[in-house]
């Protein structure tokens, strides 16, 4: 009786195997065949991009431009565009000096030491005419338009002078002291996380002109 209780079951075991195993091979016939794998659900497009920015496998035949790695050796960090109204009663921007290199002087009217970057700076502009030259008070609450044109002409500042009415540049140097001076690339335009101003070197105090203008000529040589 036992073997006749038993007898059924070892077919219906073989009959499930047999479906489960067929199920299989339809299900995986194209995988098993050298085709293509199933689409990733993070990557619904199955479109995949190399360092270079190429496209690899888009079925529509886009391209995905992608960015080029960011070159930041030697960058301390990065500032974005600004507009800011200038003693000549005109509006000025950072990307005025594209493509350039740039001496960016934060500054205040009621800053002592502030003074003394002025007569180096006119040195410099004569060893350096390719380089643009910039001072912007971030004292907006003391130093307003009138007061920085006569500021401007009792200490010979003979490049343009810019009021950050509200800070937002000293806020993106994170100045802690002035005069805060620094050696700015500019770019032709914006990189891909809107910065367009590489500083690659900044001190605090006014420079001493030699060994200022050593290190122009160093940063310029090396990251031209």
């Amino acid at each position: 009786m036992a073997i006749q209780k038993y007898q059924y079951i070892i077919p219906i075991g073989v009959v499930i195997l047999s479906i489960v195993a067929l199920s299989f091979l339809i299900t995986y016939s194209d995988f098993l065949n050298g085709g293509t794998t199933p689409t990733a659900i993070n990557n619904p497009s199955n479109t995949t991009t190399n360092d270079s920015g190429s496209n690899n496998g888009n079925s529509n035949g886009n391209t995905t431009q992608v960015a080029a790695p960011l070159n930041l050796t030697g960058v301390l960090f990065r500032i974005t565009d600004f507009k800011m109204l200038g003693t000549d009663d005109q509006n000025h921007t950072l990307s005025e000096f594209s493509g350039k290199w740039l001496l960016l002087d934060l500054m205040a009217t009621w800053c002592g030491p502030c003074k003394a970057v002025y007569p180096v700076f006119n040195k410099l502009k004569g060893d350096f005419p390719d380089i643009g030259m910039l001072s912007v008070s971030i004292s907006p609450d003391t130093d307003s338009i009138a007061k920085l044109k006569k500021y401007q002409q009792e200490n010979n500042i003979t490049w343009t002078l810019l009021r950050d009415e509200n800070e937002t540049l000293a806020e993106q140097c994170s100045t802690q002291y002035i005069p805060h001076i620094m050696i700015v690339k500019v770019l032709t335009s914006p990189d891909k996380d809107g910065k367009l101003g590489y500083v690659y070197y900044q001190q605090y105090g006014a420079p001493d002109y030699p060994f200022f203008k050593q290190k122009i000529e160093e940063i310029i040589n090396a990251y031209s």
